[in-house]
């Protein structure tokens, strides 16, 4: 039922962006709103091929518990060489993802002072929870709000280092939050706010959603959510009956 809210609350900001655009935006509002949306395929030809080792920079979404474990698990096989920035997105008072981020931060400096070079920066963010544990229903769509409007300051907010003012990649897996950054993320370009000096647009922010491992035959409600609507790139899940399902690629196990 949060995850509901939290939909509708996003639908009505975006409602209220197409009807703030219909005086400004020489296109229909509702043809850019579908231009957009990277499940409906009708944006500009995919960019080229990223020069190797240019600077990158990935904003990684953590939940709690579960998700946090699973999305570690995942990073472990990543090479952190290949981002030069990561950056944390936790809920307030989440403080095992914090500890958990900081871990393993300190692994790969660890990594580093024995000989392997490049392992980049990192940087933290906390956001207002989009519903706390035992909220009324009737005051979700407020927090959800304030989570959203967190979530676009953080955005907008470019790193202490030489990469993107926005991420390359948002990788999510599954939690709550995750649906708002997503969606916080497609309101910037929806508006245009993903520029960069004088008006050149930069690359887009791609978006992947991992399923979680305990999703055997059906979609979460984050993955419904974000599959329907079309907001991410790419949808992976790690169990065969859920090929297909919403677009999904089967991976295989990604959790170790």
């Amino acid at each position: 039922m949060a995850f509901r809210t939290t939909l509708v609350v996003t639908a009505v900001v975006l409602c209220l962006l197409l009807f703030c655009t219909q005086l400004t935006n020489p296109f229909p509002p509702q043809l850019r709103l579908t231009y957009i949306l990277p499940g409906f395929k009708l944006g500009p030809n995919p960019p080229p091929p990223r020069r190797r080792g240019s600077p990158t920079y990935v904003l990684i979404v953590l939940g709690s518990g579960g998700h946090t474990a699973e999305m570690f698990s995942l990073l472990h096989s990543f090479d952190p060489r290949s981002y030069q920035h990561r950056s944390y997105v936790v809920s307030k008072g989440d403080g095992f993802s914090s500890l958990k981020a900081i871990e393993f931060e300190r692994s790969l400096a660890d990594s580093a002072a024995r000989g392997v070079d490049g392992t980049g920066s990192y940087s933290m963010h906390v956001v207002p929870r989009a519903r706390e544990i035992h909220q009324p229903l009737l005051t979700t769509p407020v927090s959800a709000l304030r989570c959203l409007w967190a979530c676009l300051l953080m955005l907008r907010t470019k790193p202490k280092v030489d990469v993107s003012a926005t991420p390359d990649l948002v990788l999510v897996n599954g939690p709550g939050t995750a649906v708002i950054v997503v969606f916080a993320s497609l309101i910037l370009r929806f508006l245009a706010l993903d520029r960069q000096g004088r008006g050149r647009v930069r690359r887009p922010t791609r978006t992947i959603y991992i399923e979680s491992w305990a999703r055997v035959r059906n979609l979460s409600l984050s993955g419904r959510i974000l599959a329907g609507t079309g907001a991410v790139d790419r949808m992976l899940v790690q169990w065969e009956p859920l090929k297909g399902k919403a677009g999904a690629e089967w991976m295989g196990w990604m959790v170790k």
